[in-house]
């Protein structure tokens, strides 16, 4: 029995289980590309932005607005 052999009669033998294998497989190469394109979609907005632009965010709390001061 060669090693092929016994890794085909293996996936076959719990057909659900490879199919789930398979999918699962899937799905996280395809979140990890989705996830990549919307960190690269990202990051390229921020490379069309003025390079003297300055971001000033509250010390304390980024979620907390800043003055209409500032």
């Amino acid at each position: 029995m060669t090693r092929w052999t016994l890794v085909r009669r293996n996936l076959t033998r719990r057909k659900l289980r490879t199919v789930l294998t398979i999918f699962a497989v899937m799905t996280a190469f395809l979140l990890f590309g989705l996830l990549k394109s919307l960190e690269r979609t990202l990051d390229a907005g921020s490379d069309l932005a003025a390079a003297d632009r300055l971001v000033v965010i509250n010390k304390i709390n980024f979620t907390q607005p800043l003055p209409i001061s500032y």
